[in-house]
């Protein structure tokens, strides 16, 4: 992973909320897939990058199973201020902040979960 400074922007696109994590992969996929297959990406306007962004936040008690839930994005940086007008898209407001960031160029089931596992697999420090 790539460490990134970067100020403020804002991210457009489709959400979903997963809440079980033994149906984790599969909630994922499925969301993934009707990106793809319903062209969902044309319902974001005035994006500001071509590339596909995945958003995973609001993490819920890391540590107890039965409470992890978490919330998914998948969309692009869009101008700021922009009101999205299809109310299946959602938009977030990321502070300026340091991140890590991977770059996946592999977006199938296979590829999206490795790189997720090398990154869980990663080293806090």
């Amino acid at each position: 992973m790539e460490k990134y400074s970067h100020g403020p922007f804002e991210v457009s696109g489709y959400r979903i909320t997963i809440e079980n994590p033994t149906d984790e992969r599969q909630v994922i996929m499925t969301a993934w897939k009707l990106w793809f297959t319903d062209n969902m990406a044309d319902l974001v306007i005035d994006k500001e990058y071509p590339s596909v962004h995945g958003v995973y936040y609001s993490y819920h008690d890391h540590d107890d199973l039965e409470k992890k839930w978490y919330d998914m994005l998948i969309g692009y940086i869009t101008k700021t201020g922009i009101i999205q007008t299809n109310p299946s898209i959602t938009t977030l407001q990321i502070p300026a902040q340091d991140y890590k960031y991977t770059t996946i160029t592999d977006i199938s089931p296979e590829g999206i979960f490795g790189t997720w596992n090398a990154i869980n697999n990663t080293p806090a420090s």
